[in-house]
């Protein structure tokens, strides 16, 4: 018994983490898609397949690189170790 309620009561933490994963997916989905519009219109426009791919892999890293990079240099700045740390922890950097 003790170690069912062990593994819920993990389990019931790990679901405290939801809402943030939702909010992430949900953010990183919507630059994606304001990102593929882009790309298309430029498709559209005649730009050529291997532009339009390589324009949009840089726009796409640098969108969802942004939010972060603002956060660990504001964290850097302000010489919080521990948000470096869970960065790096996240990040697998």
């Amino acid at each position: 018994i003790e170690l069912r309620v062990a593994r819920f009561m993990n389990w019931l933490r790990a679901r405290s983490a939801v809402p943030a994963i939702r909010g992430l997916r949900g953010r990183l989905d919507e630059l994606r898609r304001a990102e593929l519009a882009r790309a298309r219109q430029r498709l559209a426009a005649g730009h050529s397949a291997d532009e339009v791919l390589e324009r949009l892999s840089v726009d796409l890293t640098n969108k969802f690189a942004h939010a972060p990079s603002v956060a660990l240099n504001q964290a850097g700045q302000d010489d919080d170790q521990d948000t470096l740390a869970a960065a790096r922890r996240l990040l697998k950097l």
